[in-house]
């Protein structure tokens, strides 16, 4: 039976189909985990060290380089987190297919229906027409939990990775893992010809794609005015990598998740549907930012 409360239907789904959305977030968060620990795994058997190569004959500049002991195991890493969008993404199509069985005002498609990842108004709008049989209150909900970059304080967006998911390529969601220049390149020493005037130092570092089966990286390259004379202090520094998981969400945008945020995302679905079914306080964890600790963000 459904229920009223001050903020609206509470209860919006029976027992029997909260616990099949459930089945599907329980499935995405143990492949999270999974994700996490074999992300973990590779991250602590693997050595990643600092190397460095002069640029040019009167060496003004050096480049800076990381080195695997081993390569990632991109295509295991893909299809676990391939199987966490999957269902994730289901437990929101689903949701959404139940609510429109239970309180749709008029006759629907029902193979034209899903639940709205929006990234902006427009296709919002485009969203909503679409979708003119639900009520105004289901509507108001789904709004609130739509990942728009421009909505006003902070809000989760997390949500953008999963607006398009294919299921016959297990390989397409997870585009690819990157090494983000970390503290290291700008704490490091180095000497540098002559004493007055110091001389500007110009840094090029950014996030570089780590290929199937590579196991050297570069990551920067500093340039001086001067000849540099030692750069070994940078050089053969052993470093904890920050990864990044680049995510394809079906529009062309490049998303980038560190790997606490990656398997938090089935968290995230429970909140929606935590907040979609009555329960109006988990709004605001959904829109938590995410929490900090995780070698790998």
């Amino acid at each position: 039976m459904t229920r009223h409360s001050a903020f609206g239907i509470a209860n919006a789904l029976g027992v029997d189909e909260r616990a099949a959305l459930e089945a599907r977030i329980v499935h995405a968060t143990r492949q999270g985990a999974d994700l996490k620990r074999i992300v973990d795994r590779w991250v602590s058997g693997t050595t990643f060290t600092t190397r460095t190569s002069l640029l040019g004959p009167n060496g003004t500049g050096f480049n800076v380089y990381v080195e695997m002991s081993r390569p990632h195991p991109h295509d295991r890493w893909a299809t676990i987190a391939s199987s966490m969008a999957h269902a994730s993404r289901a437990a929101l199509d689903n949701l959404n297919d139940r609510l429109f069985a239970r309180f749709a005002n008029g006759s629907y498609d029902r193979q034209r229906i899903s639940f709205p990842i929006t990234t902006n108004g427009r296709e919002w709008r485009k969203w909503r027409q679409a979708h003119r049989a639900l009520p105004a209150w289901i509507i108001e909900r789904y709004e609130a939990v739509q990942p728009w970059p421009d909505k006003v304080g902070h809000h989760y967006v997390g949500l953008a990775g999963l607006q398009w998911y294919d299921n016959k390529d297990k390989h397409v969601w997870l585009q690819g893992i990157s090494l983000a220049p970390t503290e290291f390149i700008g704490s490091g020493q180095f000497d540098i010809e002559g004493l007055d005037p110091i001389p500007e130092i110009e840094v090029d570092a950014h996030d570089v794609f780590i290929s199937h089966g590579q196991t050297r990286v570069h990551v920067a390259t500093v340039s001086t005015q001067r000849r540099l004379v030692n750069v070994g202090a940078i050089g053969g520094q052993e470093i904890v990598p920050v990864l990044h998981f680049h995510i394809d969400g079906g529009d062309g945008v490049d998303r980038t998740y560190t790997l606490t945020e990656m398997v938090e995302i089935p968290k995230r679905v429970r909140y929606v549907l935590d907040y979609v079914d009555g329960n109006a306080g988990a709004l605001a964890w959904f829109q938590s930012k995410p929490r900090i600790g995780d070698s790998s963000s």
